[in-house]
């Protein structure tokens, strides 16, 4: 693809990337991609790019109007500019290179293979970035310094693989399992199976689990799978000797080792892991085998999300002790940076990885990057920093340990503030976060990020790309936080809704500047309602009369109105004869109606099709009344969840999302394509045998028939947990399994049967929604809905949010 000089220069020296705005820059080093897709377009922050600093952009409109000093490079296509560039900066680089697919384990395999070779240089993917934009930023980031290279590949399509191929070109392959993931854009897994081995076109060898190996009539390379089982034909062989004790054997070599595991999926992922590790270190010494076993007693369980918590003093606390490096470190910086709640931003971070040859380089690097972010503390944890302390500026401090940390007077000066807690594991830096984190009891509700903003991308994808959605964040965003969703989803969305007044109040405090619409407004608010520019619905014409008196009262400016309409729902809502009063105070106070809008009462029920459709024709009629009387147009909003999918002609300019959102629709289609949002997990309080005839909880209902063990976890209706599930009528999970629950629901705590549960002890976790059971067979147990199950949890019950990339 030829890239067009549009203006500026094309020398200089550039060496980052980035393609969202959001990110954390070094500006006069940084080239910006400017992609669109469906969510959103880069070209609309330029001018945001140029005000901090960013001069030299590639663009795939011709249009754009910058200042005369910025370097612009046109491309037909963005994304394409940038994997082809990504494509020749990797045919520079003469050394091994690791290409990861598989279903699941990508992540942990490159990760526990990264710290099995830990004596090597390794550039590798940050987090699980392995897809089409994925791939090109990892591979941009390899530098001379490095020895190895490990890159995931993730595909959810046919003709995906041959472009990631392109870019890493790997000479070792690795499959890690195979499983039902994307299975939807494939005909059938043989299809999605030679998808993948597109990747290891140029390999040498390919490592794989004998049991995920499907494969290969064009086979090129050497096959070295992994097996318990000699029938397998192995390359490496493998048998347990203990408990937690195997031996490998391969070519001519025998090695034993201990896995610090006892799942099997755990087991599954340091097997591939060490194979991968072998393979590299082959043609060196045995000490160079055996250090690589000697490494395997340090893996640990790697959480693969970054955690947003509630901290101490009115503080906000980031934990990331995922991985420790330069690139980890972005990442996660630019996470602080979108904390906009706090004015003030700080960092703990313990040495970096680095190996050992590059160790100034990288702390150079590390210097020239945390000295150019706007922080307010900086506390280095490392002995391996204390050499380097001319590097940095006069707001960072130095601790050898973390509790040389923890014993200054560092941890009593936080206040109000985002603190992003970074470092490897080996520091305890959890011994940090653990007192900065705000206690509460042990039952919490988590909250992903990133399902939520892919479940905003499946409507967004279903419906026009001019069609604005407004997001329903009333009831605390149904339990999951207001704040939190509207600052995961601000970059995405038009509109965001709340309940209340003080809901809409809290999100500008914390610079949240989407326009907001508020449901339920009296004319006691009007000037908070102007002062915060906020929309009002009106749905009442006494309503809009007592806020036009008062604003007239106090010589205030009349607030933005939304009129709603109503057609059949019969709940709120401007009746037609009321609308002749309405037009005629809205035209002669020239107050600004910027939507009109209605609530449909059976969008989700085919039965009431007809009733649904007599609704929207009313509503069009009730709009082209207004519109022809104020004199303009304005936004049209009448479909919410369920009408997204079953009505899409009448999207008009807007639609309402709501729990949607979070994980639910009644369209079996699209809840298939949704993802969880939340989990609500407890843990265990005591274990109990009880015997045959005996009795567990109030009022002795339940009732033991033959000997039973009893788990009590930290959960109960205080919590959130509906009564209605009590004496067997709701489950928990516990390792997976279902648990009935035994006796009442307690106000503070449950106790549930896990009799059928191995190795269950105190402080295991127990699910109630989430992973293993969705909150609308909860519901249906409850004899509720998913809505009132959400929105039902507890204030007590701490929210903890994840991201996983």
């Amino acid at each position: 693809m030829q890239a067009t000089l549009l203006q500026g220069s094309s020398q200089g020296v550039l060496n980052l990337i980035c393609t969202d705005s959001r990110k954390q820059i070094i500006p006069n080093t940084t080239l910006f991609f400017a992609l669109k897709t469906t969510k959103n377009d880069g070209h609309n922050y330029l001018e945001n790019l140029y005000q901090r600093g960013v001069r030299h952009f590639v663009i795939n409109k011709k249009n754009i109007n910058l200042p005369e000093d910025c370097t612009l490079f046109y491309v037909e296509n963005s994304l394409t500019a940038l994997q082809l560039l990504a494509q020749k900066y990797r045919s520079e680089f003469d050394i091994p290179v690791v290409g990861i697919t598989g279903s699941n384990g990508k992540t942990i395999v490159k990760e526990w293979a990264a710290t099995l070779l830990q004596n090597s240089s390794i550039c590798k993917s940050p987090k699980s970035y392995n897809s089409q934009l994925g791939v090109p930023y990892s591979v941009l980031l390899l530098e001379p310094i490095h020895q190895l290279a490990i890159f995931e590949a993730g595909i959810s399509m046919k003709g995906e693989m041959l472009k990631l191929y392109e870019i890493i070109k790997p000479t070792i392959g690795v499959v890690t399992s195979i499983g039902s993931a994307h299975d939807e854009g494939f005909e059938n897994i043989i299809e999605k199976w030679a998808e993948k081995i597109i990747l290891f076109s140029s390999c040498k060898y390919v490592i794989a689990p004998a049991e995920a190996w499907l494969g290969d009539t064009n086979q090129s390379y050497q096959l070295r799978l992994w097996s318990f089982n000699m029938e397998n034909n192995p390359y490496f062989f493998l048998t347990k000797i203990a408990v937690k004790t195997y031996s490998i054997f391969y070519e001519t070599t025998t090695l034993t080792f201990e896995i610090p595991f006892d799942d099997h999926i755990s087991i599954h992922n340091t097997i591939t892991a060490l194979c991968l590790a072998l393979s590299v270190v082959e043609h060196e010494s045995e000490e160079a085998k055996q250090e690589i076993i000697l490494q395997i007693k340090q893996l640990q369980s790697l959480e693969l999300r970054l955690q947003i918590e509630d901290g101490i003093n009115n503080c906000t606390i980031i934990n990331d002790t995922y991985s420790n490096d330069l690139d980890a470190l972005r990442l996660a910086l630019d996470v602080l940076k979108n904390q906009t709640q706090h004015s003030k931003h700080s960092l703990i971070l313990s040495e970096i990885d680095t190996g050992h040859k590059e160790e100034y380089s990288k702390m150079l690097a590390l210097s020239n990057l945390i000295n150019t972010v706007i922080l307010n503390k900086i506390h280095l944890i490392g002995k391996g920093f204390m050499q380097y302390k001319s590097m940095f500026d006069a707001r960072v401090q130095l601790y050898e340990t973390s509790l040389d940390f923890i014993n200054s007077s560092a941890i009593a000066q936080f206040d109000n503030e985002s603190i992003l807690i970074k470092g490897a594991r080996k520091f305890q830096l959890e011994t940090i976060s653990n007192i900065l984190i705000k206690k509460s009891h042990g039952t919490y509700l988590e909250v992903n990020l990133d399902a939520l903003l892919h479940n905003y991308s499946v409507y967004k994808n279903r419906i026009a790309p001019t069609t604005k959605i407004m997001v329903m964040v009333k009831a605390i965003s149904y339990g999951m936080g207001v704040y939190e969703v509207a600052m995961a989803l601000e970059q995405q969305l038009d509109y965001l809704a709340v309940a209340y007044i003080d809901e809409a109040i809290d999100l500008r405090l914390r610079n949240i500047t989407t326009p907001i619409l508020v449901l339920n407004a009296d004319e006691e608010h009007c000037y908070t309602f102007t002062k915060h520019d906020l929309d009002i619905e009106i749905y009442d014409l006494q309503q809009l009369k007592k806020i036009v008196e008062r604003c007239d009262f106090l010589k205030l400016a009349y607030p933005k109105v939304q009129l709603k309409i109503e057609t059949g729902m019969h709940r709120l809502g401007l009746e037609q004869e009321a609308l002749p009063g309405i037009i005629a105070i809205v035209v002669e106070k020239k107050i600004k109606v910027t939507a009109i809008l209605s609530h449909l009462a059976a969008s989700s029920n085919n039965e009431h099709r007809v009733f649904t459709q007599h609704q929207i024709d009313i509503f069009l009629n009730s709009c082209q009344t207004i519109e022809s009387k104020i004199g303009y147009k304005v936004l049209k909003h009448i479909l919410n969840t369920g009408g997204i999918t079953n009505f899409a002609s009448a999207q008009f300019d807007m639609v309402r999302l709501g729990i949607g959102l979070y994980g639910s629709d009644s369209n079996i289609e699209i809840k298939n394509e949704l993802r969880p949002v939340a989990r609500l997990i407890t843990y265990i309080l005591q274990i109990k045998n009880v015997a045959a005839d005996q009795t567990v909880g109030y009022n002795r209902v339940g009732k033991i028939e033959k000997p039973t063990r009893i788990a009590t976890v930290a959960m109960g209706y205080a919590d959130g947990l509906p009564r209605s599930l009590s004496n067997g009528k709701g489950v928990m999970y516990l390792h997976g399994k279902a648990c009935k629950i035994i006796g009442n629901v307690c106000m503070d705590m449950t106790m549930i049967d896990i009799t059928e549960v191995d190795n269950a002890v105190t402080g295991d976790e127990v699910e109630l929604f989430g992973k293993w059971q969705h909150v609308e067979s909860v519901a249906a147990h409850a004899g509720t809905i998913s809505y009132e199950i959400l929105s039902g949890i507890s204030a007590r019950v701490k929210r903890v949010y994840i991201k996983e990339t």
